[in-house]
C-alpha cells in the first residue's frame, strides 16, 4: 500500500493543513509535509533529497497560485 508515500500538502489556511494532515495520519500516512503558501512549496521541494509521491494544493492563494 502507499503508506510510505511522501506527502506534501500546501494551503495558506493553516486550519486546513492541521485537518489534512490528521486524516492522512489517521488512515495511515505519516511522511507528510506542510506548507503555507506556493514560494515554501517550492523551497520544500528544492531542498528535499527524496521527491515527494504526492502533492495536494490549493490552487487559489495569495502571491502565486
Amino acid at each position: 500500500m502507499g503508506h510510505g508515500m511522501k506527502i506534501l500538502v500546501v494551503d495558506d489556511e493553516p486550519i486546513f493543513l492541521e485537518l489534512i494532515k490528521k486524516y492522512l495520519c489517521a488512515i495511515g500516512y505519516n511522511n507528510i509535509h506542510t506548507v503555507p503558501s506556493a514560494i515554501k512549496a517550492l523551497e520544500t521541494i528544492g531542498k528535499s533529497q527524496r521527491p515527494f509521491d504526492c502533492c495536494l494544493l490549493d490552487i487559489r492563494m495569495p502571491g502565486i497560485d
